[in-house]
């Protein structure tokens, strides 16, 4: 098994080191957390933390999760999407 990190000494390294951090998202993070591009006028990249940082948040979930936006056509997401926010 790998390590491990909590939120918060994941989030303190990066600020530390002045990354922008985003919360997990159901749309946008995997199960690790990932390195985003760069948002515009930075030179360093964003960590996404993934959705294993999520308490209580188990894999397979996010395993369903992932198949169903990869099995949705772009109009259906689209919409889900708006009605969100």
């Amino acid at each position: 098994m790998g390590v491990s990190y909590s939120p918060s000494s994941i989030v303190k390294d990066a600020q530390r080191h002045r990354v922008e951090v985003r919360p997990p998202c159901v749309l946008a993070s995997a199960w690790d957390s990932t390195l985003e591009p760069p948002p515009a006028g930075s030179r360093l990249p964003t960590l996404r933390l993934g959705l294993r940082q999520i308490r209580g948040f188990g894999r397979g979930a996010a395993d369903a999760i992932a198949q169903a936006i990869a099995d949705a056509t772009p109009t259906s997401c689209a919409i889900w999407c708006a009605a969100r926010t």
